[in-house]
């Protein structure tokens, strides 16, 4: 069974919405679609483990930003953020087992 994550999507420190994806979900036509808002953070998380992904599979295509989970495919995402680089001050984190936050990095994806 593929592990399941949490997406929540929090500004100004209030959680706005928390989806539920599961890896691989793109494989199976079922990628998740959120839209980036500006001054939001998108927090990651494994359901069960409550800690982030150590890697993820990133991909810059257009304004999008297309994430493939641990067992995902990076050319069938898991996740797209809609918008990621129009967006002012957003961010993709989470936390690992010591409760220490990370910031994936974004920036830099050649586009495709």
């Amino acid at each position: 069974m593929n592990p399941k994550y949490s997406l929540k999507v929090i500004k100004q420190g209030q959680t706005q919405k928390v989806h539920l994806v599961n890896s691989g979900a793109g494989l199976q036509g079922q990628a998740l679609v959120v839209q980036a808002l500006d001054a939001t953070r998108l927090q990651l998380a494994d359901i069960v483990t409550l800690t982030a992904p150590e890697k993820l599979q990133m991909k810059r295509v257009g304004k999008d930003l297309q994430i493939a989970l641990p067992g995902g495919d990076v050319e069938s995402p898991d996740i797209v953020v809609k918008d990621y680089y129009e967006a002012k001050d957003v961010s993709l984190q989470g936390q690992n087992l010591a409760g220490e936050w990370k910031a994936y990095s974004a920036s830099g994806l050649p586009d495709m």
